[in-house]
């Protein structure tokens, strides 16, 4: 499959992002590569889907948007709630490879079918993953590196959106973008995007080691709150808050506010 993609490095952004650790140890040369398992019944599969429609269809408005942007060969990969395949989107070569090795439609992805993968993981820590490689656990996997990001309805995870792409690239790259995609949907879904953005940006607080009180005064410094606003609300000095957003701009690696502004917004 490594031929399915082409040999381009695109801009690395957002270098640093600290993705999950989803590996409890290393992968050895002989992993198994066992062929995947049968997809559901044709029957079964259809009613998944039919029960899942307006996920399917506010993904695929999402994602038809972004088709032609992602600068590298790429495959969405949209599961249920129990990690059931229930939508595939691909590049036709890349589709084709992966439904010879049986990857399709109605596979499970849940880890006592198909053990580490982006989605199993999802599905374990429930919140954003990355499974690079050889920590995905079949060797059919081994070419990809994989993020994946739950889908919620207001708090309540309806479905997880993986992004997989060869090795070769960096993952930090598809992380805005699979954020934003994902935001988007629960704003399809649920119409209340706003609340989904603070939860996904509280995550990507986590994975730069903030604490909880400087994940609120974060928060409130990207809504623009002034100190005086953000130390009443949190019921602590200016000075306190002063120096919470110093220790977020060492931790996040960024120098101003404005930086602060510009890479973290597109969250929310």
């Amino acid at each position: 499959m490594f031929d399915l993609f082409d040999r381009s490095f695109e801009k690395k952004i957002w270098r640093g992002i600290a993705t999950n650790s989803t590996r409890s140890g290393p992968v050895t040369e002989d992993s198994s590569n066992e062929n995947l398992p049968s997809p559901e019944a044709p029957h079964r599969l259809q009613q998944r889907q039919h029960r899942n429609g307006l996920l399917i269809r506010c993904t695929l408005s999402e994602i038809l948007k972004w088709e032609n942007l992602i600068p590298v060969p790429h495959l969405f990969l949209l599961t249920d709630t129990e990690g059931i395949a229930i939508y595939i989107h691909s590049r036709q070569e890349l589709r084709e490879a992966l439904n010879q090795v049986g990857l399709m439609e109605g596979v499970s992805f849940s880890r006592e079918r198909l053990g580490i993968n982006g989605v199993s993981m999802a599905m374990e820590q429930q919140a954003i993953v990355a499974v690079r490689e050889r920590e995905h656990e079949l060797e059919v996997f081994w070419p990809f590196n994989c993020l994946c990001v739950p889908i919620r309805d207001g708090r309540k995870v309806v479905g997880y959106l993986d992004l997989s792409f060869s090795h070769r690239h960096e993952i930090e790259f598809a992380v805005p973008i699979l954020l934003r995609i994902v935001d988007k949907i629960e704003g399809g879904l649920s119409g209340a995007p706003s609340e989904n953005g603070k939860l996904r940006l509280f995550e990507l607080f986590d994975q730069h080691g903030l604490t909880p009180r400087e994940k609120e005064a974060a928060y409130g410094w990207l809504c623009n709150y002034s100190v005086l606003r953000i130390a009443e609300e949190m019921k602590i000095t200016e000075g306190t808050v002063r120096n919470m957003i110093k220790k977020v701009y060492a931790k996040t690696k960024i120098n101003d506010k404005g930086q602060f502004i510009r890479t973290f917004t597109g969250v929310l």
